[in-house]
């Protein structure tokens, strides 16, 4: 590969990188110029490495939803259990590091209402968490189905709802009565 080939490669690496925390940060109408600044390249330099705008947020949400497999995988995967998984996700850490934390979180209410392959990467994502708490329950049937599905929405929501609201005990309470409450299940 030519210097100016891996240049480019580096280039739009970047730019989707600083794209996928940003938009877990401040959603999917990331400013493009402010984007370019970040990664240090002009505003105009945006059309070399993308066709368009919404180019640019399916990749980045690609990029986002692949994090989360791999913040789940640095942190143990399989091996950290049901209650380590949960404990790490519905906390405060979590709830406060947007840019850095899980995308089904940060941009569930936006994608909702986002173009069809915006919503499909999103939909790639949610199987994705869905299967890695299946094989946290150790099975695959019916009611692991119907748990996981529980485990999720919860998880996902209680820290959504945590860091939309602005009374910080209600947010505290939130993340920390939803876990206890997954975790009690998990006894069940």
């Amino acid at each position: 590969m030519g210097h100016s080939r891996e240049h480019k490669a580096q280039s739009r690496a970047r730019i989707l990188e600083l794209a996928a925390g940003r938009i877990r940060q401040e959603g999917l109408g990331v400013s493009i110029a402010e984007l370019m600044q970040a990664a240090g390249l002009t505003h105009g330099g945006f059309y070399k490495h993308f066709d368009a705008r919404d180019e640019l947020v399916v990749e980045a949400l690609r990029r986002a939803v692949a994090h989360n497999a791999a913040t789940y995988a640095e942190h143990g995967g399989e091996s950290l259990g049901l209650a380590g998984y949960l404990r790490g996700y519905i906390s405060r850490t979590h709830r406060d590091g947007t840019g850095e934390g899980c995308a089904l979180a940060a941009l569930a209410a936006e994608v909702a209402r986002a173009d069809e392959p915006t919503r499909s990467v999103f939909t790639q994502g949610v199987r994705a968490a869905l299967s890695r708490v299946r094989a946290m329950l150790g099975r695959s049937d019916d009611r692991a189905e119907m748990r996981a599905m529980l485990i999720v929405s919860a998880a996902v929501g209680a820290v959504t709802l945590a860091r939309a609201v602005n009374d910080a005990a209600l947010s505290d309470a939130l993340v920390s009565g939803v876990r206890r409450a997954l975790l009690a299940l998990e006894t069940e």
